[in-house]
């Protein structure tokens, strides 16, 4: 049944001027609308971990000590080329001084080769080509030779401290770049087919109130026996260095589907066990209570199975214009 809203005789008894319908009562319209779907396909759970892809090892191709430690702290932030350590090698310094010779040498009797080898045997044991330029430039030799790191990101792991010996090829630091950071999601084997249809996710990381989203992740082949679960990797970008390895998360598999007509939570109001929308009829401020089928698409919009079509208007309130109106006139 349709009513007018806004011809209710108490406005009249209290000689109050009827201004327009909608003005008036303060009646929002909103048009349905076509929107794609995206279901939420249950959820899982996981932890950061640091991207493999990001990580640097620094080792040297000698062995020695350290007279100088810069880097003095796990966790600390380092740039890229930053001083890690300064380090004294026997094998270094030999190299250094044979080097310094052949340039002597070379300067009275041309010897080319023998400076060409000497400075291959640098190059070889990574002596930054500053430090060899040096040579040349001064005639002087350092003793110590400059540690310094390959990029810019946090140490997650030192082995050394001031004095500590080391050996050749010995790992001495780790350190992470975190602008980039994995997700590992745990799921059970019987999900693999259904999460091969997922097209995004949505993340809900511990700490952080706006969600995450990634594309579709990377499954490893393999299984975690003792909780007989399958792992997915996803990338997350983390630009602003916000997110660090080990944080808790809970993710949402999205599948998107077919084209949908959607209205707004509030335009569908349930009565008697049946769902209602207030459509907007032919004259200004008539509105028709419309029987619709709905399902939720996501948690501020109702998905409309039937009973309305795209570009319909229907009251953006139901609830407010049923309490204001269609109880008052017993047509709702």
């Amino acid at each position: 049944m349709k009513y007018i809203f806004g011809t209710m005789i108490l406005l009249i008894a209290i000689g109050l001027q009827a201004a327009p319908i909608v003005q008036q009562f303060n009646v929002t319209t909103v048009k349905v609308k076509r929107s794609d779907s995206t279901m939420v396909m249950g959820k899982n759970f996981g932890y950061l971990r640091a991207d493999e892809g990001k990580e640097s090892i620094v080792s040297l191709r000698f062995g020695g000590y350290v007279e100088k430690l810069r880097a003095t702290e796990t966790y600390q932030h380092i740039s890229k080329g930053e001083v890690l350590a300064e380090v004294y090698s026997p094998e270094v310094l030999q190299a250094k001084e044979e080097y310094l010779s052949a340039l002597k040498y070379n300067a009275i009797r041309s010897s080319s080769g023998m400076v060409e080898s000497t400075k291959e045997r640098l190059v070889y044991l990574n002596i930054p080509m500053s430090e060899i330029t040096a040579i040349e430039k001064t005639g002087k030799v350092r003793a110590t030779t400059t540690v310094r790191s390959p990029d810019g990101g946090y140490i997650f792991e030192k082995k050394l401290n001031k004095g500590s010996a080391f050996t050749a090829m010995q790992p001495l630091f780790r350190i992470v770049k975190l602008n980039s950071i994995w997700l590992e999601m745990k799921f059970p084997p019987e999900q693999l087919e259904s999460l091969q249809k997922v097209t995004s996710y949505k993340i809900q990381i511990s700490g952080f109130e706006r969600p995450y989203y990634a594309k579709r992740g990377k499954i490893y082949p393999n299984t975690n026996p003792s909780e007989s679960t399958l792992t997915m990797r996803l990338n997350l970008p983390n630009s602003g260095g916000k997110l660090f390895p080990g944080l808790y998360a809970t993710i949402y598999p999205m599948m998107q589907s077919a084209s949908v007509l959607v209205v707004p939570r509030n335009a569908v109001i349930r009565k008697k066990g049946k769902w209602f929308c207030f459509k907007k009829g032919e004259y200004e401020g008539e509105y028709e209570p419309t029987q619709v089928s709905v399902v939720q698409a996501q948690n501020d919009r109702y998905e409309i199975k039937s009973g309305l079509k795209e570009g319909d208007e229907v009251v953006a309130n139901a609830l407010f214009l049923m309490d204001s109106d269609a109880q008052i006139n017993g047509n709702f």
